[in-house]
């Protein structure tokens, strides 16, 4: 039930699809002419239940037909009654027979092909998306993708992260539970299990519908799970699911109002006039609600909301709440649904929904959108390259600038869906909604921790090759040799040369770099980690057109530049700054110039580390523009590491204190015995002397 089918107009058939309906309805035609009265009966009474959206029902109509009378229509109806259901079992077997039946569509080995990836059969499903992309060159790119994704899918089951999932059994009802959110002292989570009060029954599911629930764990055991407020919050439809403002008095969740929509009709005869007729729609709106201290108070629908035409669904919060994040299927995005943000206005309203672009958003569906603390967002997606159904993806970045989107991999992933992960305050702890282990197509809830594993320290000295001098503030990476996934992305020798690093039992290439010298690279073998402790030590030759830093030198810290929130581009104040430091430098040759660059502390350490190095590469293309040899600058990104204030995570600061940390820090290093041509006071370079 989690996937919100009202959100997805492939995937459901939205508002019975006319395409699908006119297909379906000509080959019944050709079907019901040899087809026994009883079987044409309940083919009928499928196809009726089947247009209205009621997928439960209309496959065991679909089934009783195929028992009765056995052939192409009633077996790809049913194949696509338990797609739609999320049940890959029994989706799997229908549409293995309905591919035995000529007749069939082409669409069918596409539908076979995703049944038996979320089944973890990855190899046959490979085999079927090539085919597929045979038959259908149109859609041979996305074919090949998707069995590309077969062949990564083996490959990282081989090697899953060290993290322990289990089911929250004390939590999970038998229908389907999902979406977990902080509030209070427990979490609120959507569910379909059996209510108190609501007696309605999902024709698309069978099962109740969905309500938000909260619950509270104690001394390790979960209580009971009690519907938030009925009335207002959990109508007599679908509710959730939801996210609270960080105070806890503001919920956005997800709603489905029943509406009819005046649809036409096509006549079989082609001169008729064409019919009207009312049909049920069940778009997904986004509603929020404050809380007094009687309650919350009654739902308001957001303005972007357009239930006849489209769904809004799956809110996400930023922690200041200020942006809010969602999934549409709204005219104008990549695929079947896409990702969007609205900022908050200065009036309090909520603005335009713009796309978060092409790195987030597929031809897919990307859904089930989670920002963390430090504003990391997860997302869900059965378009980028996962292992089966919707995968768990992760992005750095801001509204529609955002970095590749990262697969979590096992076991965060599965073969089956996986989505709404909520970090605890660990930021390596939490819960997961996932439909592995279910034997129809149910969602549950699974907890996931770290594993322990016994960790080997890395003892590494850098030395200078020729006098086996150490060196201070040598960067060194660690990659792992099979994965090429960086272990350690970065670690400084101090002032002995000495670095450690803590790693698991296996082979990894350690690289070390600092402008001066040559970068040096050793591969490290599992065979070595012998005993707790592994000495490594590396040797570096300095570069010959390096100036060290000697008693014979002079640094002279100049001017700082800065920049502006999450920018990389050189200002006009800074510009001029720069014209200085490049006038003194065309006029004493023997300087060289060191760029230390520097971020706030917002957004994650990989985000501003890159950012960083776009605002060192930004100072350090201005100076060669301005006709400064490269050989004379050197460069270092330092992210949010040397803050310069207290506005470290979680303080508040203005964006005054913050900017003082947006820098990029200018040193000058020349020979103390060379004539300066400029003058020098506290604060910077003031002017050049002619």
């Amino acid at each position: 039930m989690k996937l919100m089918p009202y959100i997805y107009k492939e995937k459901a058939g939205l508002n019975s699809a006319s395409w699908q309906r006119g297909m379906i309805s000509a080959i019944m035609l050709l079907f019901l002419f040899a087809t026994p009265l009883s079987a044409k009966n309940y083919l009928k009474k499928g196809e009726k239940l089947y247009e209205n959206l009621e997928y439960f029902q209309a496959s065991i109509y679909f089934k009783k037909a195929y028992n009765e009378h056995p052939g192409v229509v009633p077996c790809m109806m049913a194949a696509n009654c338990f797609r739609l259901l999320n049940n890959s079992k029994e989706a799997e077997y229908w549409y293995e027979k309905t591919l035995t039946y000529p007749g069939h569509e082409i669409i069918t080995i596409k539908y076979y092909a995703d049944a038996l990836k979320k089944n973890g059969k990855y190899e046959e499903a490979k085999k079927h998306y090539i085919l597929y992309g045979n038959v259908v060159p149109a859609e041979a790119e996305m074919a090949n993708a998707l069995a590309s994704s077969c062949d990564k899918a083996m490959e990282w089951l081989k090697n899953p992260e060290p993290i322990e999932i289990e089911s929250e059994h004390g939590l999970n009802s038998k229908q389907s539970d999902f979406c977990p959110v902080f509030y209070k002292d427990g979490i609120v989570f959507a569910s379909d299990r059996v209510p108190e009060e609501k007696t309605g029954i999902s024709g698309w599911t069978g099962n109740p519908y969905l309500s938000l629930y909260y619950i509270e764990k104690n001394n390790g055991q979960w209580q009971e799970a009690n519907e938030l407020e009925h009335e207002n919050i959990n109508t007599d439809f679908h509710n959730g699911p939801a996210v609270f403002s960080t105070d806890g008095d503001t919920i956005y969740f997800s709603r489905v109002n029943r509406l009819k929509k005046r649809v036409q009709i096509k006549a079989n005869d082609p001169t008729s006039w064409f019919n009207f007729k009312n049909r049920y729609i069940n778009h997904s709106e986004l509603y929020y609600a404050v809380k007094t201290t009687e309650g919350w108070e009654k739902p308001k629908a957001l303005p972007f909301n357009n239930p006849y035409e489209y769904s809004v669904g799956h809110p996400a919060l930023s922690t200041d709440g200020k942006i809010l994040y969602f999934a549409s299927d709204m005219p104008g995005g990549f695929g079947g649904s896409d990702l969007y943000y609205s900022e908050m206005q200065e009036d309090g309203t909520w603005g335009q929904p713009v796309n978060l672009g092409p790195n987030i958003n597929t031809f897919g569906m990307e859904s089930f959108p989670v920002i963390n603390q430090n504003g990391t967002l997860y997302f869900s997606s059965d378009g980028h390259t996962g292992l089966g159904g919707l995968d768990i993806f992760s992005s750095n970045g801001k509204l529609t600038d955002w970095e590749e989107a990262n697969n979590l991999k096992p076991p965060y992933n599965s073969a089956q869906d996986d989505f709404g992960i909520l970090f605890d305050t660990s930021g390596t702890a939490g819960y997961l909604s996932s439909g592995r282990d279910s034997e129809n197509g149910e969602d549950n809830i699974f907890s996931f921790r770290p594993i322990t594993i016994q960790k080997h320290v890395i003892a590494g000295k850098a030395l200078k090759e020729a006098s086996h001098e150490p060196i201070s503030g040598l960067v060194i990476e660690i990659v792992h040799s099979h994965t090429k996934a960086i272990m350690i992305k970065e670690v400084f020798t101090d002032k002995d040369g000495k670095f450690f690093v803590e790693l698991n039992k296996d082979d990894y290439f350690i690289t070390g770099h600092k402008n001066g010298y040559n970068q040096q690279t050793a591969f490290l073998k599992e065979s070595e980690f012998i005993t707790d402790t592994l000495e490594v030590t590396l040797y570096f030759r300095q570069q010959e057109n390096h100036v060290a830093s000697s008693p014979e030198t002079k640094e002279f810290q100049a001017n700082t530049i800065y920049f502006n929130l999450d920018k990389f581009d050189i200002r006009n104040d800074a510009s001029i700054e720069l014209d200085k430091i490049a006038l003194v430098m065309h006029d004493n040759e023997e300087i060289r110039v060191e760029l230390s660059a520097h971020c706030d502390c917002r957004a994650s350490d990989d985000y501003n580390m890159k950012l960083s190095h776009k605002r060192a590469k930004a100072a350090v293309d201005y100076l060669i523009a301005k006709g400064i040899d490269e050989i004379r600058i050197s460069s270092m990104a330092y992210g949010k590491m040397q803050l310069i204030n207290h506005c470290v995570t979680g303080v508040e600061c203005s964006d005054k204190e913050h900017q003082q940390n947006r820098r990029v820090e200018i040193k000058l290093i020349f020979h103390q015995d060379a004539p300066a041509k400029y003058t020098e006071k506290e604060g910077g370079v003031l002017s050049h002397e002619s």
